[in-house]
């Protein structure tokens, strides 16, 4: 997760400079600020997922032991 979310702002850093004649300061700022926050929400993303998905085993092991 760590290395896509480090390849996500690479990749938007490498267009912001390929692209800087064409690109406002600004906007490519905002582009690199972006792909910061989305990092962010790609680990709580996958940390939820992770959690929800122990809770769910923990539910299955549970119907498991009723229905012995």
């Amino acid at each position: 997760v760590e290395l896509l979310s480090n390849a996500l702002i690479l990749v938007v850093a490498l267009v912001c400079i390929a692209q800087r004649h064409q690109l406002s300061p600004g906007l490519a700022a905002l582009a690199i600020s972006q792909a910061t926050s989305t990092t962010g929400l790609l680990n709580f993303v996958i940390r939820m997922l992770a959690d929800t998905e122990a809770q769910m085993s923990s539910v299955e092991r549970v119907l498991e032991f009723a229905h012995r």
